[in-house]
């Protein structure tokens, strides 16, 4: 370090920040727009990460920048820290699975809304016969028929209603 970055590194801890100079991945991958990108480190096969590695991959992985780790001789060359590169072909299907699954959710979603808007019409038509039996002036409640149906006999203010049965429903 010369002496220029010494004293920005002094002012900045002075500051309260920590000031890391080690521990950065090894590689900044870009696609070729330079717009999406990870970071790899590369360890020999009894090689580890350093604590200020893990950090400064942590501090990445929290702004949003994948950070591997590869290491040398591993089981699978492609792996990177439990993950792998994938092929452009892959990486198709799995775009197209993608909206497979985004299809079959909007098709569930629009037929929620179906038996919602259902729902709505017989809760109306519901309240609007509630509402037609709570306005009828006198009600015939049929006790001998199987289905126990409330027939509403007028609506005549000058018609006498029937007794009340005394029979339970």
């Amino acid at each position: 370090m010369n002496k220029l970055e010494e004293i920005a590194k002094v002012y900045l801890e002075k500051q309260g920040y920590k000031v890391y100079r080690n521990g950065w991945p090894d590689f900044l991958v870009t696609d070729s727009s330079g717009k999406k990108g990870f970071c790899i480190e590369v360890k020999s096969k009894s090689d580890n990460l350093s604590t200020e590695q893990k950090n400064i991959h942590r501090f990445l992985q929290l702004l949003g920048v994948p950070t591997y780790t590869f290491k040398e001789n591993a089981d699978d060359a492609t792996k990177f820290k439990g993950r792998r590169f994938i092929t452009r072909v892959v990486c198709e299907s799995l775009k197209e699975r993608v909206k497979n699954v985004e299809n079959k959710i909007y098709g569930v979603k629009h037929e929620l809304e179906c038996c919602l808007c259902d729902y709505n019409l017989m809760l109306r038509e519901t309240n609007d016969l509630i509402a037609e039996i709570d306005s009828a002036d006198c009600l015939l409640i049929d006790i001998n028929s199987q289905d126990k149906l409330i027939l509403p006999i007028s609506n005549q203010k000058d018609q006498e209603c029937p007794p009340t049965p005394s029979k339970t429903i």
